[in-house]
This record gives C-alpha cells, structure tokens and sequence, in this order.
C-alpha cells in the first residue's frame, strides 16, 4: 500500500506541474483553482485509500445523502433523537426520524426510481449488473437486495436511465466524461456494459489522479491509460485506446477519432463560459451522437461559500448550453428534472438535458 501510495502521490506531483504549463483555457476556474493544493495535502495526509473521508474530496465530488450534504451533523441528529425520546416519542416515531435525518430515505427514494424505471438491459447496458466498490474508504454506502449503491452511483444510474429513454436502439461503445470526480461513471459503465466499451475521462490535476487511482484499483484486469501515458504522447487515437483512460485537461486536443456519447455532470457549472465554451468546440470535433449535460438551470452560486470560498464569476445556465450547441449542430432532445434530476430544497433545479445530431 506505501508503495501505490507513493506512485500516486509522484503521478498528483507531476500533473500540478503540467497543469501550471497548461493553455489557460484548461487551468482551474474560479471555483476549482483554491482546491487544487488543498487536494494533494490531503492525499498527502490521509492517502489515496481514504480519499472519500476527506474534506476536501467532500466538498468537491464525493456526494453523501446524509452529512454533510444534509447540513445534520452526527450532533445536530443526536439533539433531535434525544429531544424526541423526551417529548415521549414512540419507538416507530424515533426510528423513522433517525432514518430520515441519516439520508436513508432519500437514498432508498433514488433505488426505488431506479427500479420503476430500468425495463431491463437497453443500449448495450445492464443496470442489474452493478454493486459499488469500497475503493477509497467511503463512508456511505447503502445494500438494497444485495446490491451497494451511493448517493454518486444513483445519479449516474438516473442520468443513464434518461440518456436510454432518448437513444432509442442506438448502442454506444464510447463514452467521454469532463470532470469525472472520482470515476463514477466509468465504474458503472465498464460494470454494466459490453467488454468492448470504452470509457474516456478527462479532468483537472489534481482530480484526475484521483480517479486514475480509483479505476486502476477497481478494475484490476483491466489496462488503463493513465496521465503518464497521456503526457508522452501529443496525438492519442480514440481507436487505440483501452477500456479505461484518464487525461488531464489539457491533452484532451490530443484526441484524434470519434466518440459516441459525452457526459458531463455537475462540472460545467463550476466553470466560467469561456471555459465551457472551448470545452463544447473540441467535443464537438470528436462528433458524439448524443451529448449529455447535467446541470442547475439557474447557475451556480455567484457569492463566495461562507466556509471554503467558493463561487463562480459568472454562472452557466441552460440557454447557454442550448444555443452553444446549436452552433455545432444539435439538437435538445430531452430534458428531466424530475424524476431522474433533482430539485433542491430551496428551489434550484439539477436539470438534465440530452442533445442529439
């Protein structure tokens, strides 16, 4: 384990250089650019194995339906619990509390979506197939008939079951993701697809070393091509490239073919429109059949987050998408807030719109 954990922690410290050789068109944005020391201390600190207890992994891609993401701490939970039992609760009334307050309600609505919704195997995927690794120590895992999902594997599994509904018959082989986090999309793909499908990644340093680890942990048999493989490399043919590959954001000029579906869920609004912008140019030169984006209508929050800082400039919203990719040539095909996005609590909806050509 030192030893991988060394690998890693040499491949993060190499990416943070490039990165700081990169075109300014693929450096962090406003939001990201604060993270980036942030994430290599704590893989410095807790190692990569124990990537998903980190706060700053937490923060920024690895979704809980209970704490944090509740805003009900462990302490906040108990003062209810014991404030129930002294109002004289009974015991039904504090165990449904107790679940409501840890996220498992919400969780068990997300399986009960997936269920109603997969008809079975479709477009060259079997949602049935998938159980959730424990790569990376996660912290809330939930087992529904055997099964284990997480709050991330869920959303993709929606996100997918919508990109199905528009696809028609059409089966893809290739899927490109920005700003993939930890992996989770390719983890549900590569469990749930053809032996044929390819799953390409690109990301910011320091992420996409998270994920690199993630994946080349999860999938041992399988070859994976990694940052240093990418940076050797000015041209990098899509046809040749294995099940799995993970490229730092500036080698995505690299990529020479054609893919079949792009994804990107969530990242877009953490980037300024300029940088969406050049993102959506290369994309498509690659001539996905299906682009598929998952973002808040609204826009991200333009106000700095009162604990980390965090906020865009200037916010990326639906129109923007809609009319950029019209430029290049396709269409909206499909939107969904409900039931496969989300819509928050205090009235911002995580919308998913698919495009087609």
């Amino acid at each position: 384990m030192k030893d991988t954990q060394k690998n890693y922690m040499n491949i993060m410290e190499e990416s943070i250089k490039g990165l700081k050789q990169a075109p300014e068109r693929y450096k962090p944005s406003n939001f990201w650019d604060p993270w980036v020391t942030r994430l290599f201390d704590d893989m410095e600190k807790f190692g990569f194995n124990h990537f998903k207890e980190t706060s700053s992994c937490h923060a920024l891609f690895v979704a809980h339906y209970g704490y944090p993401f509740n805003e009900i701490s462990t302490e906040i939970k108990t003062e209810f619990i014991k404030l129930a039992e002294q109002k004289n609760l009974s015991n039904k009334q504090i165990e449904f509390l107790e679940f409501y307050l840890s996220g498992n309600m919400n969780a068990i609505s997300d399986y009960r979506v997936l269920v109603a919704a997969d008809k079975g195997p479709a477009c060259g995927l079997d949602f049935s197939k998938f159980s959730e690794g424990s790569i990376g120590s996660p912290q809330e895992q939930f087992n529904f008939e055997g099964k284990i999902y997480s709050r991330h594997s869920l959303n993709y599994l929606h996100q997918l079951l919508f990109l199905r509904e528009c696809m028609g018959d059409f089966t893809p082989t290739t899927y490109m993701e920005i700003g993939g986090g930890w992996g989770s999309l390719g983890e549900v793909l590569l469990k749930t697809g053809a032996p044929e499908l390819k799953y390409i990644d690109v990301d910011i340093s320091p992420s996409c070393c998270i994920a690199e680890y993630y994946l080349r942990e999860t999938f041992t048999n399988k070859q994976v091509y990694g940052y240093m493989n990418s940076i050797e490399n000015s041209e990098i043919k899509i046809s040749d490239l294995p099940n799995i590959s993970v490229l730092p954001s500036w080698k995505i000029e690299s990529l020479k073919g054609t893919i079949d579906v792009f994804v990107n869920s969530i990242s877009f609004q953490e980037m300024e429109p300029e940088i969406v912008d050049n993102y959506l140019k290369v994309i498509s030169t690659l001539k996905p059949k299906f682009i598929m984006l998952r973002n808040l209508r609204e826009g991200k929050n333009t106000v700095p987050d009162e604990t980390d800082n965090s906020h865009v400039i200037e916010p990326v919203e639906r129109n923007f998408y809609i009319n950029r990719l019209e430029q290049h040539g396709y269409t909206l095909c499909g939107e969904n807030v409900i039931p496969f996005g989300r819509k928050t609590i205090d009235g911002f909806h995580s919308e998913i719109l698919v495009f087609s050509i």
